[in-house]
């Protein structure tokens, strides 16, 4: 079960630290999509940031959780994650904020996969979704899926 709520554009609810929490089986997001996100796709019917939406919504609803994306505004300074144009190798990823850089090297044995990596439960990053034109819209609800999952804290299996 998913819930894609309306954008919110003023605090409606009690400031929550985190940009991601769990409860029991409930998994609550708030979402800052950047403006290419917002854009039709013509064959799809659809913005990228709804059929981001829907694939997170789709695939962890069947792995058993209900999911609440809130989308928020710019202005709004609640505590979030953002999805943003992957724009450094053309390939999706998840990135965490600059200041954390460094510390998923020392944390990971200097693994060079983590250097701009470095999860926490206030920062858990921000997802880069390549913008690139396929064919249908299921590659790219599993895909936002699959870096959904990194925000939450999980690696590659």
């Amino acid at each position: 079960m998913c819930y894609n709520h309306p954008m919110e554009t003023k605090q409606t609810n009690p400031i929550n630290k985190y940009p991601v929490t769990l409860e029991g089986d409930t998994i609550t997001c708030y979402v800052l999509f950047h403006p290419d996100f917002l854009k039709t796709d013509e064959e799809w019917g659809a913005t990228y940031a709804d059929v981001c939406c829907e694939g997170i919504c789709k695939y962890w609803g069947e792995a058993g959780f209900t999911v609440n994306l809130i989308r928020i505004d710019k202005g709004n300074k609640r505590p979030h994650i953002c999805v943003l144009p992957a724009k450094v190798t053309g390939t999706s990823y998840v990135m965490s904020r600059w200041w954390r850089w460094g510390w998923g090297l020392i944390r990971s044995s200097f693994h060079p996969e983590s250097f701009m990596i470095n999860w926490s439960k206030r920062h858990p990053g921000n997802i880069h979704l390549n913008l690139r034109k396929r064919p249908r819209n299921e590659w790219y609800m599993r895909v936002a899926s699959h870096e959904f999952g990194h925000v939450l804290g999980l690696g590659d299996a």
